[in-house]
């Protein structure tokens, strides 16, 4: 099956590079390139690209880009952020914001046509090289041996976007029990804030194992 991709990328010679890869690719298929999101025209809303590839270079502007690519395209094409910097901000702000896909610059392209096919397979995708930089903090022993049964599967759920009330329907237990649960395991975890909890379910490619 053929991957549709929209690029949005301000090098022109880093988005001509990626074009000339892309079109050795056999399920790749470019239906567009631009250089800024501002070049979108306004017949964009109405056409529906699966993947989207996108250039960020300045952590000033995540929010603005997010929220223009989302007005211009449809809720069902996936964004995957190349990221030509490389800081736990950047990240954060688009982990929080709902990007499904993540690559660093330095990992080439293969990383990249990766995370294009895991997005087109409605899967999340976290660069390996971002995700041992972003999570050096973490000790080596897995986050399950860390946790209770009970607090891993709360920390899953809510890492995934699912509410105290949806995670106590699901696993059949209080909300008080659920909040005491997550409280216990971010504690364990040293995780300060919702915005690590998702960073750290986009990592470990938690979302797309939800059921």
């Amino acid at each position: 099956m053929t991957i549709q991709i929209g690029i949005i990328e301000s090098n022109n010679i880093f988005r001509s590079g990626m074009s000339h890869i892309f079109d050795q690719i056999a399920d790749i298929d470019i239906l567009f390139s631009l250089e800024k999101s501002r070049d979108i025209s306004k017949d964009f809303p109405h056409f529906a690209v699966p993947v989207l590839l996108v250039g960020i270079y300045s952590v000033s502007n995540i929010v603005a880009e997010i929220d223009q690519l989302r007005r211009a395209f449809s809720g069902q094409t996936a964004i995957l952020f190349l990221l030509h910097l490389e800081t736990q901000t950047a990240f954060s702000i688009a982990a929080e914001h709902g990007v499904r896909g993540i690559v660093s610059i330095r990992s080439g392209s293969q990383a990249v046509v990766d995370g294009i096919r895991a997005l087109a397979q409605g899967r999340t995708f976290l660069d390996p090289a971002l995700g041992g930089l972003l999570w050096s903090s973490l000790s080596e022993t897995p986050v399950e041996q860390r946790l209770s049964k009970r607090e891993f599967e709360v920390i899953r759920r809510a890492g995934c976007g699912e509410t105290t009330k949806e995670i106590a329907r699901h696993l059949n237990l209080s909300t008080k029990t659920i909040e005491k649960c997550r409280t216990n395991g971010m504690t364990k975890l040293n995780l300060r804030n919702r915005a690590a909890l998702i960073r750290l379910a986009i990592a470990r490619n938690w979302i797309s194992d939800i059921s």
